[in-house]
């Protein structure tokens, strides 16, 4: 029979670190990401995300947003966010695909006073799809599993 101590000096144990992530949002560089909401799922709706980019010059990501927007063939056209949640190796651990039809986009504003860098937040409201993979875990024995929900 296996004690409580010996259970918790067998069981690996990996938190999540806020910072390993990639999110790419449509054709946008996962550099000009700066911080991404996590799911949010309350009284059996999902939340709104926010996407909180870095106003870049060159290349212009307010150029390729406008575009984004206006180059939509009809309202039914779909946002799309891959947030991929990274380990310790840079390896995906858990991977979420978030679709939503309506998107509020932010540009920052400009103030003389201020040296700080400008923002662009995107909302991705009524987000009214999400599906999770968990790519990689390990279970105590050390053996990898793969497996995939539709939420």
């Amino acid at each position: 029979m296996i004690d409580e101590k010996q259970e918790i000096e067998c069981t690996r144990f990996e938190p999540i670190i806020k910072h390993r992530f990639m999110a790419r949002f449509e054709d946008i560089p996962n550099y000009a990401v700066r911080n991404v909401s996590n799911i949010k799922f309350i009284k059996g709706k999902y939340q709104d995300i926010i996407i909180k980019l870095y106003d870049i010059v060159t290349p212009s990501i307010t150029k390729r947003l406008t575009e984004l927007i206006t180059g939509r063939s009809s309202e039914s056209d779909d946002f799309t966010l891959k947030l991929q949640i990274l380990g310790e190796e840079d390896d995906i651990i858990r991977e979420w695909i978030i679709r939503t039809h309506d998107i509020s986009i932010d540009f920052g504003n400009f103030d003389y006073a201020s040296d700080s860098l400008n923002s662009i937040i995107i909302t991705m409201l009524n987000t009214y799809y999400a599906y999770y993979i968990t790519i990689a875990l390990f279970d105590e024995s050390g053996i990898w599993w793969r497996t995939t929900s539709d939420i």
